[in-house]
């Protein structure tokens, strides 16, 4: 059981954050005050939806593997994460979308209803920032998870986190050309990442600067002219749990190396 905690005309909502009663409209508060309500370990995992577009189709295999990678989830288990997933939309802040011939849910979505609330607790808990947010953020250097939807000029927020980041994640359908210097600058500034995705964003190659990240958990990168998984990466990144490259044709697997 989860108590709804108000001191002062402040809402509780994570980790000492505390949001102003006062500055939510009524449906808004609303949606706050159910995610206050939900139990700690669904609290985290929900409040990571914030990184998501509203209306943005989830993988929920993705889902999956970036609460696993954030440790969110009790033994890497998917089948936990799972199971999560399906309070989460119990609980309405999910809607289910394509599932499978089982009936096990493929995709899912974040309601419109439900996302200005997750952003304000997002923001207010300093849990994730993003250029969508359109208040000013004085601590950057708290917020340790940047979330990007799609514009190349969003990169030029970086320069505001500091070295500690340790998740960055481009979330977009549509597919550009990174210019490989933004690579390299993540790269440099941001060692103790754990979570990187890039989304569609287009490498014209295969960036080795990315062996540096040790602590790397999940990594999503899209380089279609990848043919092969080099054996240094297998070597370096030791703390990899998820490797996804989608739109590259490998044509040799792990156990060749």
């Amino acid at each position: 059981f989860t108590a709804v905690v108000v001191r002062r005309n402040y809402l509780f909502v994570l980790d000492r954050k505390f949001v102003p009663v006062e500055a939510l409209d009524e449906p808004r508060g609303l949606q706050v005050v159910a995610y206050c309500m939900l139990l700690f370990y669904l609290k985290l995992c929900c409040l990571y939806l914030s990184v998501f577009p509203v209306h943005f189709e989830i993988s929920t295999k993705q889902l999956y593997q970036l609460w696993i990678a954030e440790g969110f989830i009790p033994n890497n288990n998917e089948a936990t994460a799972e199971r999560y997933l399906e309070q989460l939309i119990n609980a309405g802040f999910v809607d289910a979308g394509k599932r499978s011939d089982r009936g096990r849910i493929n995709t899912g979505f974040i309601p419109g209803r439900c996302s200005p609330a997750l952003l304000t607790v997002a923001f207010e808990g300093e849990f994730v920032i993003s250029p969508i947010m359109d208040q000013e953020v004085k601590l950057w250097e708290n917020v340790k998870r940047f979330t990007a939807h799609g514009n190349l000029n969003d990169f030029a927020f970086l320069d505001h986190f500091d070295s500690f980041l340790h998740s960055l994640l481009h979330l977009t359908s549509g597919s550009h050309y990174l210019n490989p210097t933004y690579c390299e600058k993540i790269c440099k500034m941001f060692k103790f990442l754990r979570v990187l995705d890039l989304g569609s964003l287009v490498l014209i190659r295969y960036p080795f600067e990315i062996e540096n990240l040790f602590l790397l958990r999940y990594l999503h990168l899209n380089i279609p002219s990848l043919k092969s998984l080099p054996s240094s990466l297998l070597n370096s990144l030791l703390n990899l749990y998820t490797l996804d490259k989608p739109f590259s044709y490998i044509d040799h697997t792990v156990d060749e190396f």
